[in-house]
């Protein structure tokens, strides 16, 4: 009986030293980027955007806000808040991919000013050719040595005024298969265009949202 009694004293012991199980929120892998309000944490991260001739639009309404203008205001923000562990790449497109920098640079302060300057100056033209430019995109992270890529969180915001046609959208969905097998990035859109299925479908299927920022707001909508 007593060697019941001391088992059982033993046993209450070992589980009383337990630790008790963790209650700590695991924390997101990267640093958090805000792109036209959507919020997105990631280690690596690659802005495509559209330089196409539409993307110049100038509304009659003067106190209306042009596209590139828009563009140009709100990437400079993002560029100035990102944090210095972050890498990140710029990659203009419209006939063809146009990138800033040939790599992923880190997002020290020297590096944000410039990226804001490239941005703030460059020009519009052309059509808008989309998967040539998911392609360089991918190229960033194909481009990152074996020994950086152990924790890397890649995320992508693509920025577009443009509607994909249906051949198009048959071509980048073949094609972008093997990438985002590979790499798994957060796919986020920013479109100028209304009929945006296509690219908010890609964005949903690929953990990201999609934000018409030409869209009136959800009251003005129910008034119409």
């Amino acid at each position: 009986m007593y060697r019941h009694v001391l088992a059982l004293a033993l046993t209450t012991l070992v589980f009383a030293d337990d630790p008790p199980p963790s209650t700590q929120v695991e924390q997101p892998v990267g640093d958090p980027i805000d792109y036209f309000g959507i919020q997105t944490n990631a280690t690596h991260v690659v802005f495509i955007i559209d330089r196409s001739a539409s993307m110049f639009f100038n509304p009659e309404d003067e106190k209306v806000k042009s596209k590139v203008q828009i563009m140009r205001e709100e990437t400079g923000k993002t560029m100035m808040l990102l944090k210095e562990t972050t890498s990140f790449a710029i990659l203009f497109f419209s006939r063809e991919p146009k990138p800033w920098k040939p790599a992923f640079v880190k997002a020290i302060d020297q590096n944000k000013q410039a990226a804001k300057k490239y941005v703030e100056k460059e020009g519009t033209g052309g059509p808008t050719f989309l998967w040539k430019a998911i392609q360089r995109a991918f190229q960033y992270f194909d481009g990152i040595p074996v020994s950086e890529r152990g924790g890397m969180k890649p995320a992508i915001f693509l920025l577009t005024d443009g509607k994909v046609p249906e051949d198009a959208q048959k071509t980048i969905r073949q094609g972008i298969k093997p990438y985002l097998a590979r790499w798994k990035p957060i796919l986020n859109v920013v479109s100028f265009e209304p009929d945006s299925e296509f690219l908010g479908k890609l964005a949903e299927e690929n953990g990201g949202k999609l934000i018409c920022p030409l869209d009136p707001p959800k009251d003005d909508k129910k008034k119409r």
